[in-house]
């Protein structure tokens, strides 16, 4: 690539970011057409490439794009990632669907958490659809929707309708360009604390919910927890528990004899989920009624496999040193790709996590550029004629 294509690379890269921030697609409420229509347009000025909505109504579209090499069959690669976002929230400095650019980083909800991950992917697609000639087999685009309150509208559709196939994938969540190759899992739980109402000028004559979940809670903080903060993996670090949130009661003077809270249990790769799941309602002990609210899956792609390998050569090629291989302490649509379809998966992404859903996100517009020559030449390194 020419020093002036890679200057228009770099215009267009943040240009197609700058669209996607400007096009709100917060969830909740959970309506991503005009950030799609942004994707849309984009991937249909692409030389043969295949577009197809698979979105399961109007407001949730979502998008597979595939573009075949045009060296033969070979294997196929997947890209993927979310185009939802978190709300805006309070705390802005600047304006949060406004793509400014200021000191070398891009504002905007969703600029690091996962939209410029996007944007680098989708010019690389361009970039490779003009380069047809130099790779075989083929690569899928998932654009989806409704990642950040689990998936179950967008990736998680994919996969139960067995479109999640292939040879390798690479998930463009934030990661610094690190490349992850590791996921924690998580368990979201409701526990349900059962008494019995009373008066408040009576307390004695009524068994108080509330009560027993904030000694439960307790527990959980100074029993449970640091046991599972010994359990620790050298990529996504220590297993974790907490508290998110608790409900009991109808008025002030009135015993409650009901009370609800949540747990969120982060679980590793070297965990096993069945047996999360019956330590957390082993801990509980009869003491509340326990349904599981959530489970997503912890993964992790070896070391040695050839996919993680070629991305940590491309990466410190593109960067020009050392950068570290890690793992993703959150979750993410990377467990559908690992975990469900058992395909080997790799995050690698221009955001960083201490952007992610916070006020003023941004996105360093170098690792936004560089994203672009990562995604294209890993591209190429897989699906290199003769692979």
């Amino acid at each position: 690539m020419t020093v002036s294509e890679a200057h228009a690379a770099a215009g267009e890269v943040a240009g197609l970011l700058q669209a996607l921030v400007c096009a709100p697609s917060p969830n909740p409420p959970g309506d991503e057409r005009a950030a799609m229509t942004v994707v849309r347009d984009y991937l249909g000025r692409v030389p043969g490439i295949e577009i197809e909505d698979v979105g399961v109504t109007p407001e949730r579209p979502m998008l597979v794009a595939t573009l075949h090499g045009g060296a033969g069959p070979g294997r196929t690669i997947l890209f993927g990632g979310h185009i939802d976002t978190v709300p805006a929230g309070d705390g802005w400095t600047r304006e949060p669907f406004g793509g400014e650019i200021s000191a070398g980083r891009l504002f905007g909800r969703g600029a690091s958490d996962m939209k410029g991950g996007i944007a680098g992917f989708l010019v690389a697609l361009r970039q490779l659809a003009a380069r047809r000639s130099e790779w075989c087999g083929t690569i899928v685009a998932h654009v989806v929707p409704d990642e950040e309150p689990g998936g179950q509208l967008g990736a998680e559709l994919l996969l139960k309708s067995g479109r999640i196939t292939g040879d390798a994938a690479i998930i463009a969540e934030p990661s610094g360009l690190a490349v992850f190759r590791a996921q924690k899992g998580n368990l979201f739980a409701t526990v349900t604390f059962e008494g019995r109402s009373a008066h408040g000028s009576t307390p004695e004559l009524g068994d108080n919910a509330v009560s027993h979940a904030a000694r439960f809670a307790l527990d959980v903080e100074q029993r449970l927890a640091p046991l599972l903060a010994q359990r620790r993996h050298e990529l996504v670090g220590r297993a974790s528990i907490s508290v998110g949130t608790i409900r009991g009661g109808v008025r002030t003077n009135v015993v409650p004899d009901e009370c609800v809270l949540t747990v969120d249990r982060r679980v590793l790769p070297s965990e096993d989920l069945e047996q999360a799941t019956s330590e957390l309602s082993r801990f509980i002990d009869g003491r509340g009624v326990v349904t599981f609210d959530h489970i997503g899956a912890a993964f992790e792609t070896p070391a040695e496999h050839w996919l993680v390998q070629a991305a940590v050569d491309v990466v410190n090629e593109v960067r020009g040193g050392e950068v570290p291989v890690g793992g993703l302490v959150g979750s993410s649509d990377a467990r559908f790709y690992a975990a469900g379809a058992g395909i080997p998966t790799i995050i690698i992404g221009p955001g960083t996590m201490d952007q992610a859903h916070v006020p003023d996100e941004s996105v360093d517009i170098d690792l936004l550029i560089s994203s672009v020559a990562v995604y294209r030449e890993l591209a190429l390194r897989l699906l290199g004629a003769g692979r």
